[in-house]
């Protein structure tokens, strides 16, 4: 047909993976419909083979809920209400052969080993309990990473060096980084670890000639871990790990965080403790926020984007002031960071328990990523959203275009009968960041 232009196809992007950068809102207004071998432009909408087809912002918000999904967030260069050529907009990322896109998974593995603990100035201890088969889901979660073929991924809850060490061998093409560590055998009673480290890992992963390397590592431990007679996060060394990445445009300033969670300390230790005075949890996660803050402020490049993910501990509970949520958003928005989910997720953002809180979607592959709009559910309430994707704003000071696609949360389903079902008691947060020349 005369003027039909072909399709364009990004860089790192098979067909299929351009469904990833667009959520079902944006496909819905698009008209999408799925082709033999994924979804090429032409399919996802037939009048942009000719390139006169203009999407208006007000067109791609999000009509489940009326908050802005479209396009426009997935592409955050561009002007609010500004009509784009889809053609154009996408092609954006293929305009030099240093256009890349990297599928990134943010997980708390929910890995830990008994340990034992001695209570400050009480004379007693106690043993920490292991997470439910720790030595097969290990290597399933690192094989799970290799297969569904992330670059990048953010870890936390990998404990100590033996499990590490199992998760890694599972990805024979890598790199990684961690925060504090701990050695695989510890001076504690029965030979058991008798100290955690930060439980950070960040890795990335593919050929030598693709893959995100690391160019640079530094991490800091919070001051306050926590009540000793009440939290066992008292006896890791939580903190933040930085990791400088090169996306190939520019490098990426990737922060990972683990903060408090609290309790977990034996009632007969509490009680007897009972005369100590014990602070809120929301007062130490504040001073964790305020840390990670500092950090960020002392090592973050501008030239290069900040991206912060991180098991937060923190519920998602938009609208009211005084809840803790929006003290973590003020916290980050002073950076330039915005909570990417609120753009680019779902409605239902529950990251903890995937038993209740994920409709799998049985065809997404070993990630279980799930449904984003389940049928059988009725208006989104306040969810246990724990886990965040927090992206810095565009800036002029930065040296290339970084966009995020549509954030999935995935369930990565053991099969079978083997409990526990699914390799953590969170969810995984995966989406792809595509980074382009300016």
């Amino acid at each position: 047909m005369d003027g039909v232009r072909s399709p364009v196809r990004l860089r790192g992007i098979s067909p299929d993976a351009v469904e990833r950068l667009l959520d079902p809102d944006d496909l819905f207004w698009l008209g999408y419909r799925s082709g033999p071998n994924g979804p090429s432009l032409d399919e996802l909408c037939p009048t942009v083979a000719a390139g006169d087809h203009r999407v208006a912002v007000d067109n791609t918000r999000g009509y489940m809920d009326g908050r802005d999904k479209g396009l426009w967030q997935v592409h955050r260069h561009l002007k609010d209400h500004e009509a784009v050529s889809l053609r154009s907009l996408l092609a954006r990322h293929d305009r030099s052969e240093r256009s890349r896109a990297h599928h990134v998974l943010w997980y708390n593995t929910y890995l830990l080993r008994p340990f034992w603990v001695g209570v400050p100035g009480s004379g007693r201890m106690f043993q920490i309990e292991a997470t439910p088969d720790s030595d097969h889901r290990r290597t399933q979660i690192g094989a799970a990473i290799e297969e569904v073929g992330y670059s990048i991924a953010g870890l936390c809850e990998v404990w100590n060096d033996d499990d590490r060490g199992a998760l890694l061998r599972e990805i024979p093409h890598r790199e990684s980084k961690t925060g504090v560590r701990t050695p695989t055998v510890g001076s504690g009673p029965l030979g058991v670890e008798s100290l955690k480290g930060s439980g950070l890992v960040t890795l990335t992963r593919g050929p030598d000639d693709a893959r995100p390397h690391i160019m640079r590592d530094e991490h800091t431990t919070f001051s306050d871990q926590g009540e000793p007679f009440r939290d066992t996060d008292a006896y890791s060394r939580k903190g933040v790990l930085l990791t400088e990445i090169d996306l190939g445009p520019g490098h990426l300033d990737l922060y990972t965080t683990h903060l408090i969670s609290g309790g977990g300390v034996p009632e007969t230790i509490r009680a007897s403790m009972s005369g100590f005075p014990l602070r809120p949890l929301r007062e130490i996660r504040a001073r964790q926020i305020r840390e990670l803050a500092e950090f960020i402020a002392r090592t973050h490049k501008p030239e290069n984007p900040a991206l912060v993910l991180g098991d937060f501990n923190v519920h998602a509970k938009p609208g009211d002031a005084a809840t803790e949520y929006q003290g973590l958003l003020k916290a980050m928005y002073a950076l330039g960071l915005q909570d990417a989910w609120l753009g680019r997720g779902s409605p239902w953002g529950d990251s903890y328990e995937p038993a209740s809180a994920c409709e799998r979607d049985a065809t997404s592959g070993p990630a279980g990523l799930c449904v984003d709009y389940p049928e059988d559910r009725g208006p989104a309430e306040e969810s246990n959203r724990f886990d965040y994707v927090f992206l810095e704003f565009p800036s002029p000071h930065h040296a290339f275009q970084l966009d995020i696609g549509r954030i999935r949360r995935a369930s990565f389903w053991r099969g079978g009968d083997e409990p526990p079902p699914y390799l953590s008691d969170h969810l995984g947060l995966d989406f792809t960041l595509v980074a382009s020349p300016r």
